[in-house]
């Protein structure tokens, strides 16, 4: 009998328990703080708690959940850590956006509106979907900006901005968020690096208070 290496299971069943459980994240469905249980995760989603744990490892990992031992759970930022992670966030995208407006990237514009065509067109009681659009922008902008390491680091923030991203999620919905991205990339349409860098700011800034005032 011939032999061959053991089959491996795709991972279509943890998958998508990742995903069903980082949309329940973004949509404010699990609150920050709340512990996630392996077996009730099990009962509830009727699959075996292997693909569980395996999704709440990579989750842990992206930084929404945390671990302890007492177990895992919705992870909560203190007001300073979310400070902390506001900051260097608005410095390193002040920063992207400069080196878009200034290199012009082939194509760039076209992609930026349409990624705001996106975020325009999410239904307005889907906040996994506008959290993950507002997402795709700054990842865009990151990615556009031409410097790899830079984008590296910002993505290395997103697993922590994402929970609390959800404490803001009814203002990334909102008209004016919309409006703010719209002025970001009115800025770098017109190459000036200096007015896109400060609608940003202004950007960033926003949450940043909304933020704040929801921890404190």
């Amino acid at each position: 009998m011939t032999k061959v290496a053991s089959f491996q299971r795709p991972q279509l069943i943890r998958e998508g328990v990742y995903e069903h459980l980082r949309k329940e994240i973004l949509q404010g469905n699990l609150k920050v703080g709340e512990w996630l249980r392996e077996r009730e995760l099990s009962e509830s989603l009727e699959v075996s708690r292997t693909p569980i744990r395996e999704a709440l490892k990579q989750l842990v990992q992206e930084g929404l959940l945390e671990s302890s031992n007492k177990g895992i759970r919705v992870r909560e930022y203190s007001l300073q850590e979310a400070i902390d992670i506001y900051e260097v966030r608005e410095m390193l995208e002040a920063k992207a956006v400069r080196l878009v407006a200034e290199r012009s990237p082939e194509n760039g514009i076209a992609l930026l509106e349409k990624q705001l065509q996106r975020s325009a067109s999410i239904p307005f009681e889907d906040f996994a979907g506008h959290i993950q659009a507002d997402l795709d922008f700054h990842s865009l902008i990151a990615e556009l900006s031409g410097n790899q390491a830079l984008q590296d680091v910002i993505e290395s923030l997103t697993g922590r901005l994402i929970n609390l991203r959800v404490l803001t999620k009814n203002e990334i919905r909102s008209d004016e968020s919309q409006q703010q991205h719209e002025a970001i990339v009115k800025a770098i349409a017109a190459n000036d690096a200096d007015a896109a860098e400060a609608q940003m700011h202004k950007h960033i800034g926003h949450f940043k208070e909304i933020m704040q005032a929801r921890i404190s």
